[in-house]
Protein backbone atom coordinates (compact mmCIF):
# COMPACT_ATOMS: atom_id res chain seq x y z
CA UNK A 1 0.00 0.00 0.00
CA UNK A 2 1.53 3.29 -1.26
CA UNK A 3 1.89 6.42 1.37
CA UNK A 4 -1.24 8.38 -0.66
CA UNK A 5 -3.33 5.38 -0.22
CA UNK A 6 -2.65 4.96 3.46
CA UNK A 7 -3.21 8.81 4.33
CA UNK A 8 -6.23 8.43 2.49
CA UNK A 9 -7.31 5.25 4.57
CA UNK A 10 -6.11 7.23 7.64
CA UNK A 11 -8.71 9.98 7.19
CA UNK A 12 -11.25 8.15 6.41
CA UNK A 13 -11.19 5.94 10.09
CA UNK A 14 -10.42 9.32 11.59
CA UNK A 15 -13.91 10.80 10.38
CA UNK A 16 -16.25 7.66 11.24
CA UNK A 17 -14.50 7.71 14.04
CA UNK A 18 -14.81 11.25 15.57
CA UNK A 19 -18.75 10.31 13.92
CA UNK A 20 -19.05 7.25 16.52
CA UNK A 21 -18.86 9.54 19.45
CA UNK A 22 -22.43 10.74 18.92
CA UNK A 23 -23.73 7.32 20.44
CA UNK A 24 -23.75 6.50 23.79
CA UNK A 25 -25.84 4.32 25.89
CA UNK A 26 -28.68 6.75 27.35
CA UNK A 27 -32.04 6.32 29.05
CA UNK A 28 -34.05 9.14 28.02
CA UNK A 29 -31.03 11.92 29.22
CA UNK A 30 -30.38 14.80 28.15
CA UNK A 31 -27.16 14.18 26.02
CA UNK A 32 -27.50 17.24 23.72
CA UNK A 33 -23.67 18.62 24.27
CA UNK A 34 -22.39 15.03 23.98
CA UNK A 35 -23.87 14.35 20.66
CA UNK A 36 -22.72 17.70 19.01
CA UNK A 37 -20.66 18.69 16.85
CA UNK A 38 -18.65 21.19 19.41
CA UNK A 39 -17.78 18.04 21.84
CA UNK A 40 -16.46 16.08 18.67
CA UNK A 41 -14.35 19.64 17.93
CA UNK A 42 -13.51 19.90 21.54
CA UNK A 43 -12.47 16.50 22.67
CA UNK A 44 -10.37 16.11 19.51
CA UNK A 45 -8.55 19.17 20.63
CA UNK A 46 -8.03 18.34 24.09
CA UNK A 47 -6.39 15.02 22.98
CA UNK A 48 -3.83 16.81 20.86
CA UNK A 49 -3.49 18.91 24.45
CA UNK A 50 -3.19 16.21 26.64
CA UNK A 51 -1.26 13.62 24.64
CA UNK A 52 1.90 16.40 24.77
CA UNK A 53 1.12 16.98 28.62
CA UNK A 54 1.03 13.42 28.90
CA UNK A 55 4.63 12.72 28.30
CA UNK A 56 6.09 14.24 31.12
CA UNK A 57 3.56 12.40 33.63
CA UNK A 58 5.53 11.34 36.83
CA UNK A 59 4.80 7.43 36.80
CA UNK A 60 5.08 5.82 33.64
CA UNK A 61 3.97 2.70 34.51
CA UNK A 62 0.99 3.29 35.96
CA UNK A 63 0.45 -0.56 36.99
CA UNK A 64 -3.30 -0.55 38.74
CA UNK A 65 -4.40 2.65 37.45
CA UNK A 66 -6.31 4.18 34.66
CA UNK A 67 -4.47 4.01 31.86
CA UNK A 68 -3.74 6.94 29.19
CA UNK A 69 -7.31 6.27 27.43
CA UNK A 70 -9.47 7.00 31.02
CA UNK A 71 -6.90 9.93 32.18
CA UNK A 72 -7.77 11.41 28.90
CA UNK A 73 -11.61 11.36 29.75
CA UNK A 74 -11.07 12.66 32.91
CA UNK A 75 -8.63 15.76 31.72
CA UNK A 76 -11.50 16.34 29.35
CA UNK A 77 -14.27 16.38 31.61
CA UNK A 78 -12.08 18.79 34.46
CA UNK A 79 -11.16 20.91 31.36
CA UNK A 80 -15.10 21.45 30.29
CA UNK A 81 -16.60 22.14 34.04
CA UNK A 82 -13.85 23.95 35.74
CA UNK A 83 -14.68 23.19 39.01
CA UNK A 84 -13.07 24.47 42.18
CA UNK A 85 -13.40 21.35 44.24
CA UNK A 86 -12.38 17.93 43.18
CA UNK A 87 -12.68 14.79 45.17
CA UNK A 88 -11.13 11.59 44.44
CA UNK A 89 -11.88 8.91 46.08
CA UNK A 90 -9.34 6.26 45.39
CA UNK A 91 -5.45 7.64 44.68
CA UNK A 92 -3.73 4.22 44.33
CA UNK A 93 0.22 5.69 43.08
CA UNK A 94 -1.34 9.35 42.36
CA UNK A 95 -1.68 9.39 38.56
CA UNK A 96 -4.99 10.06 38.37
CA UNK A 97 -4.06 13.33 40.81
CA UNK A 98 -1.28 14.51 39.00
CA UNK A 99 -3.66 14.15 36.06
CA UNK A 100 -6.41 16.43 37.86
CA UNK A 101 -3.62 19.63 38.48
CA UNK A 102 -2.62 19.41 34.84
CA UNK A 103 -6.33 20.44 34.02
CA UNK A 104 -7.70 22.91 36.92
CA UNK A 105 -5.87 25.85 38.03
CA UNK A 106 -2.90 25.98 40.76
CA UNK A 107 -5.93 27.17 43.58
CA UNK A 108 -8.42 24.45 42.98
CA UNK A 109 -9.13 22.50 46.00
CA UNK A 110 -8.09 18.46 45.78
CA UNK A 111 -9.20 15.97 48.05
CA UNK A 112 -7.77 12.46 48.36
CA UNK A 113 -9.34 9.64 50.09
CA UNK A 114 -7.46 5.98 50.07
CA UNK A 115 -7.58 3.76 53.00
CA UNK A 116 -3.92 2.48 51.58
CA UNK A 117 -0.71 4.91 51.25
CA UNK A 118 0.71 3.45 48.11
CA UNK A 119 1.22 7.14 46.50
CA UNK A 120 4.12 7.96 44.68
CA UNK A 121 2.93 11.28 43.62
CA UNK A 122 1.56 13.99 45.85
CA UNK A 123 0.40 17.01 44.64
CA UNK A 124 1.26 19.20 47.63
CA UNK A 125 -1.74 21.32 47.54
CA UNK A 126 -3.65 18.18 47.74
CA UNK A 127 -5.88 17.28 51.23
CA UNK A 128 -4.96 13.53 51.80
CA UNK A 129 -7.39 11.50 53.98
CA UNK A 130 -5.55 8.40 53.78
CA UNK A 131 -4.27 5.41 55.72
CA UNK A 132 -4.97 6.02 59.40
CA UNK A 133 -6.34 9.24 58.88
CA UNK A 134 -8.78 7.72 56.15
CA UNK A 135 -12.03 9.12 55.78
CA UNK A 136 -14.60 7.10 53.19
CA UNK A 137 -16.63 9.67 51.37
CA UNK A 138 -20.00 9.01 52.66
CA UNK A 139 -18.64 10.21 56.04
CA UNK A 140 -16.52 13.47 54.30
CA UNK A 141 -18.12 16.59 55.75
CA UNK A 142 -17.74 19.54 52.88
CA UNK A 143 -18.08 22.94 53.77
CA UNK A 144 -19.44 24.29 50.13
CA UNK A 145 -20.39 27.97 48.95
CA UNK A 146 -23.48 28.42 46.82
CA UNK A 147 -20.95 29.35 44.23
CA UNK A 148 -19.13 26.11 44.13
CA UNK A 149 -18.84 23.81 42.00
CA UNK A 150 -17.31 20.21 42.83
CA UNK A 151 -16.89 17.39 40.60
CA UNK A 152 -16.63 13.44 42.20
CA UNK A 153 -14.38 11.19 40.76
CA UNK A 154 -14.43 7.68 42.06
CA UNK A 155 -11.99 4.63 41.43
CA UNK A 156 -12.69 3.09 44.14
CA UNK A 157 -14.44 0.11 43.51
CA UNK A 158 -17.55 0.80 45.66
CA UNK A 159 -21.04 0.39 44.75
CA UNK A 160 -21.66 3.01 42.14
CA UNK A 161 -25.33 3.31 42.87
CA UNK A 162 -24.53 3.90 46.78
CA UNK A 163 -21.83 6.34 45.61
CA UNK A 164 -23.87 8.69 43.56
CA UNK A 165 -27.00 8.30 46.16
CA UNK A 166 -23.87 9.77 48.66
CA UNK A 167 -23.36 12.63 45.77
CA UNK A 168 -27.07 13.48 45.54
CA UNK A 169 -27.81 13.88 49.17
CA UNK A 170 -24.43 16.53 49.34
CA UNK A 171 -25.54 18.07 46.59
CA UNK A 172 -22.79 17.51 44.47
CA UNK A 173 -23.90 17.80 41.14
CA UNK A 174 -20.53 16.79 38.53
CA UNK A 175 -19.48 13.08 39.33
CA UNK A 176 -17.10 11.12 37.36
CA UNK A 177 -16.95 7.01 37.45
CA UNK A 178 -14.03 5.14 36.57
CA UNK A 179 -14.80 1.38 35.93
CA UNK A 180 -17.87 1.49 34.87
CA UNK A 181 -17.98 -1.83 33.82
CA UNK A 182 -21.34 -3.56 31.51
CA UNK A 183 -22.69 -6.68 32.93
CA UNK A 184 -20.65 -9.52 33.64
CA UNK A 185 -17.56 -7.59 34.51
CA UNK A 186 -16.27 -6.06 37.66
CA UNK A 187 -15.86 -6.36 41.38
CA UNK A 188 -19.06 -4.03 42.17
CA UNK A 189 -22.30 -2.57 40.81
CA UNK A 190 -21.97 -0.28 38.35
CA UNK A 191 -24.04 2.20 36.84
CA UNK A 192 -24.07 0.67 33.48
CA UNK A 193 -25.31 -2.65 34.59
CA UNK A 194 -28.18 -1.02 36.43
CA UNK A 195 -29.49 0.86 33.04
CA UNK A 196 -28.85 -2.28 31.02
CA UNK A 197 -30.92 -4.33 33.55
CA UNK A 198 -28.33 -7.29 34.62
CA UNK A 199 -25.47 -7.73 36.98
CA UNK A 200 -24.11 -10.64 39.39
CA UNK A 201 -24.10 -7.75 42.26
CA UNK A 202 -28.02 -7.10 42.19
CA UNK A 203 -31.61 -9.03 41.42
CA UNK A 204 -33.78 -8.16 38.83
CA UNK A 205 -36.14 -6.55 41.49
CA UNK A 206 -33.07 -4.46 42.99
CA UNK A 207 -31.95 -3.20 39.20
CA UNK A 208 -35.18 -2.42 38.37
CA UNK A 209 -35.61 -0.09 41.50
CA UNK A 210 -32.65 1.43 41.42
CA UNK A 211 -32.85 1.99 37.60
CA UNK A 212 -36.18 3.97 38.30
CA UNK A 213 -34.54 6.17 40.81
CA UNK A 214 -31.61 6.91 38.16
CA UNK A 215 -34.28 8.15 35.69
CA UNK A 216 -35.26 10.76 38.39
CA UNK A 217 -32.12 12.46 39.60
CA UNK A 218 -29.45 11.94 36.37
CA UNK A 219 -29.28 14.92 33.90
CA UNK A 220 -26.52 13.91 31.77
CA UNK A 221 -24.71 10.57 31.59
CA UNK A 222 -22.48 9.83 28.96
CA UNK A 223 -19.94 7.15 29.00
CA UNK A 224 -16.43 7.99 27.01
CA UNK A 225 -15.24 5.50 24.10
CA UNK A 226 -12.11 4.62 23.97
CA UNK A 227 -9.37 6.16 21.70
CA UNK A 228 -8.24 3.04 19.78
CA UNK A 229 -10.85 0.29 19.39
CA UNK A 230 -9.85 -2.73 17.77
CA UNK A 231 -11.36 -5.03 19.46
CA UNK A 232 -14.93 -6.00 20.55
CA UNK A 233 -15.67 -4.87 23.96
CA UNK A 234 -17.98 -6.47 26.21
CA UNK A 235 -20.18 -3.53 25.71
CA UNK A 236 -22.58 -1.71 23.51
CA UNK A 237 -20.48 1.49 24.07
CA UNK A 238 -17.92 0.76 21.25
CA UNK A 239 -17.37 3.49 19.81
CA UNK A 240 -13.61 4.97 19.01
CA UNK A 241 -11.87 7.65 17.85
CA UNK A 242 -9.14 6.49 16.24
CA UNK A 243 -8.34 3.40 14.23
CA UNK A 244 -5.30 2.71 12.84
CA UNK A 245 -4.89 0.04 9.95
CA UNK A 246 -1.29 0.04 10.61
CA UNK A 247 0.10 0.77 14.10
CA UNK A 248 3.46 1.05 13.14
CA UNK A 249 2.76 4.25 11.39
CA UNK A 250 1.15 6.21 14.85
CA UNK A 251 1.74 9.32 15.24
CA UNK A 252 4.60 9.12 18.75
CA UNK A 253 1.99 10.98 20.76
CA UNK A 254 -0.68 8.68 19.85
CA UNK A 255 1.28 5.51 20.13
CA UNK A 256 0.56 5.19 23.97
CA UNK A 257 -3.42 5.36 23.55
CA UNK A 258 -3.11 2.23 21.00
CA UNK A 259 -0.13 0.42 23.30
CA UNK A 260 -2.82 0.48 26.53
CA UNK A 261 -6.05 0.56 24.44
CA UNK A 262 -6.79 -2.94 26.40
CA UNK A 263 -6.57 -1.22 29.67
CA UNK A 264 -9.80 0.98 28.72
CA UNK A 265 -12.26 1.07 31.71
CA UNK A 266 -15.55 2.53 30.66
CA UNK A 267 -15.41 6.24 31.90
CA UNK A 268 -18.64 8.05 32.55
CA UNK A 269 -19.59 11.46 33.25
CA UNK A 270 -22.42 12.32 35.26
CA UNK A 271 -24.77 15.24 35.78
CA UNK A 272 -27.14 14.80 38.32
CA UNK A 273 -30.60 16.78 38.83
CA UNK A 274 -30.61 20.36 40.89
CA UNK A 275 -34.12 19.82 42.33
CA UNK A 276 -34.76 16.78 44.00
CA UNK A 277 -37.49 14.74 42.85
CA UNK A 278 -37.40 11.65 45.03
CA UNK A 279 -38.89 13.87 48.08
Amino acid sequence: MNKKMSKILFSLFFFYGLSCLLFSPLFSLDNSYFSSELFTKEFTSELKNFSKIYQSRPIITNSGEMRSPDQLSLFFILKKISPNIVIESGVWHGLSTWTIRQAIDPSTTIICLDPLDTIIYRDQNAKYYIEKNFVDFQDLEIQQNPCDKILAFFDDHIDAFERLIQCYNKGIKYVFFNDNYPPGFGSHLTLNQIIKGHSKHANQKELLEKKMILEKIIETYFIFPNVFSFRTFPSSNSTFLYHYTNPKRNNPFYRIYYNEADYYRWNTFVELKTINPLK
